[in-house]
């Protein structure tokens, strides 16, 4: 599918994503012991900022994050080809540099389909990476509720209900508990994140090497 993709893209667009790419990049991470933070959940379950940013931080990480590829992508494109577009550039051209250069990287997951998830933690070891596995975990109703709300006070585009409820729903969870074996995962831990903004996710499993986030 990769291949197909690159051959469809023109010269322009290809120099368009390479822009965003270094752009996002910048000089990479201020650590570079190969180690990857992955951060699934359902649209917003509370990604950001009780994981990626703590996360980030700890561990002198580069954040690379598709919805900040969305806003530097010309907006007079479809839904499927910003979403297309935005995770090429984050996951193929981005990522690449980062795993070249032995970055820490923070990379935020939906999760919804797991032959993904396995390409990407099989990438990473194979450029001798330790994968830490981060699920985070909220009812679909609220997801709904805090969707709607982040959109209404401007701090995020819109999400289709529809989407969380009828096409990303439990696959993620799923996904998680499928995966949270494999021998590239060096550590997991799932949380609930039904709890009020300024407290911590409720830790409700994890691995006996998994070091639990806090805010």
């Amino acid at each position: 599918m990769l291949k197909t993709y690159q051959i469809n893209l023109n010269k322009s667009k290809q120099e368009l994503h390479k822009q965003i790419a270094n752009k996002l990049y910048g000089k990479g991470a201020k650590n570079k012991s190969k180690r990857l933070d992955l951060i699934m959940g359902i649209p917003a379950s509370g990604k950001t900022k009780k994981f990626v940013e703590p996360l980030q931080k700890k561990h002198g990480s580069l954040t690379i994050d598709c919805d900040a590829v969305k806003e530097l992508l010309p907006d007079n494109k479809t839904d499927k080809a910003i979403h297309e577009d935005s995770s090429y550039i984050a996951e193929q051209l981005i990522l690449g540099e980062a795993l070249k250069n032995g970055d820490n990287v923070v990379l935020t997951k939906i999760g919804k389909t797991k032959s993904k998830l396995e390409d990407l933690i099989k990438r990473c070891a194979k450029h001798k990476y330790e994968t830490h596995l981060h699920f985070v975990e909220i009812p679909t109703s609220v997801a709904v509720e805090r969707a709607e709300h982040r959109y209404k006070s401007g701090k995020h585009d819109y999400t289709d209900p529809k989407y969380i409820t009828d096409d990303v729903d439990g696959k993620p969870l799923k996904n998680y508990n499928e995966i949270k074996n494999m021998p590239e995962i060096t550590s997991y831990g799932k949380y609930n994140n039904n709890v009020k903004e300024e407290e911590n996710p409720i830790l409700l499993e994890a691995s006996d090497n998994y070091e639990v986030i806090h805010v």
